[in-house]
């Protein structure tokens, strides 16, 4: 595959198939190609070969490491650097908020967040960038 960026790809990362799925088919409705994986560590691996417009993550990712050294090991890694990641999380503490937005998380949101609204943050976040 090129080293070229898919600026119409999203990567979506949570342990939760139903999360996944209702965010994605959201995504490909307005357009974006979606990739789905369950945990950080595929995450990883898919991110670094596809290089995706953005990343969707969640705070608590099942076993393994977390949404948030899943965020920092991506911003530590130059092709995905540059990636804007947003975290969607059931998790309202703050300091879960600031830890996020420490290891590069371009935006936090608490959960319930509608599909409708993801969808215009990622359109924003790729318009910003």
């Amino acid at each position: 595959m090129d080293d070229v960026k898919d600026l119409r790809s999203v990567l979506l990362v949570d342990s939760n198939r139903d999360t996944r799925e209702m965010y994605a088919i959201a995504l490909r409705a307005a357009g974006f190609r979606t990739i789905e994986t369950e945990d950080a560590r595929s995450g990883w691996e898919q991110a670094a070969i596809l290089q995706p417009a953005a990343v969707i993550t969640e705070l608590r990712l099942g076993p393994g490491p977390d949404g948030i050294e899943f965020c920092a090991r991506l911003k530590a890694n130059d092709g995905t650097a540059r990636v804007p990641i947003i975290m969607v999380t059931g998790w309202s503490r703050p300091d879960a908020h600031e830890r996020a937005q420490r290891a590069g998380c371009f935006a936090v949101r608490v959960k319930p967040v509608t599909p409708d609204d993801l969808v215009a943050l990622v359109v924003r976040i790729l318009a910003g960038a």
